[in-house]
């Protein structure tokens, strides 16, 4: 997983001194749409899971990332521990290369046992 840097930034130079915070915003469902591994589901579809990175904070000092649940229906974030956040993606990823799990569309594809083979 590559996160956003305060490097991808046009003239990231005089960023680094003006701004109070600099925060990064990733989607991983807007970024890799075919590939998407950092989810949640809302009413059974595959809904954003926006991990937020603040990489310079003057006001708190405070420099973390932050995981939210983006709902499409009423346009809200909920917060949602960062190690949750990152436990549901090892746990997808790790189904996902076993075969076991998938993303059809919008939906997140769960393999029954009769479909395998032996």
């Amino acid at each position: 997983m590559i996160w956003p840097e305060d490097d991808d930034i046009a003239d990231s130079r005089a960023q680094t001194y003006r701004p109070n915070i600099i925060a990064h915003v990733y989607n991983d469902s807007r970024m890799r749409p075919d590939n998407t591994e950092i989810f949640w589901i809302e009413d059974g579809a595959v809904a954003p899971r926006i991990i937020l990175s603040v990489t310079k904070n003057k006001i708190s000092g405070k420099v973390q990332k932050m995981a939210f649940d983006l709902s499409g229906k009423t346009v809200h974030l909920w917060p949602i521990p960062l190690e949750q956040a990152f436990a549901e993606y090892d746990r997808y990823v790790e189904q996902k290369e076993a075969g076991y799990i998938r993303i059809q569309g919008n939906k997140c594809i769960h393999v029954d046992a009769e479909e395998y083979k032996e």
